[in-house]
C-alpha cells in the first residue's frame, strides 16, 4: 500500500475510535463514576468518600463528548477523501 492510502486507514480508523470514545463519554456524562487511581488516592489520604461533582464537572463531561465527536466526525471526513483520492474518485 502506498503511503497516502495507509493514512487514509490510520486517519478512518483513529477518527472511528474517538467516536466510539464520544458515544461513551455522551452515553455515561451523568454517572458518578470513580476511577480505580482514585480510589487508592482516596485510600491512601484517609477520605471515605470522593468529593461530589460540581457544575465545572458536568462541563467537562459535555466538552469530551462534543470534542471527540467533532474531532472524530473530522477525522472519518478526512480519512474517507484521503482513501477515495488515492482510488481517483475525487
Amino acid at each position: 500500500m502506498e503511503d497516502a492510502l495507509k493514512g487514509g486507514l490510520l486517519l478512518l480508523a483513529f477518527g472511528c475510535v474517538l467516536l466510539w470514545i464520544g458515544w461513551c463519554h455522551w452515553r455515561y456524562r451523568n454517572t458518578d463514576n470513580i476511577n480505580i487511581i482514585e480510589v487508592m488516592i482516596l485510600k491512601i489520604g484517609g477520605a471515605d468518600e470522593p468529593l461530589p461533582r460540581t457544575d465545572f464537572d458536568r462541563f467537562l463531561s459535555y466538552a469530551q463528548a462534543f470534542l471527540c465527536f467533532l474531532f472524530g466526525g473530522s477525522a472519518v471526513i478526512a480519512g474517507i477523501a484521503i482513501i477515495l483520492n488515492h482510488w481517483g474518485w475525487i
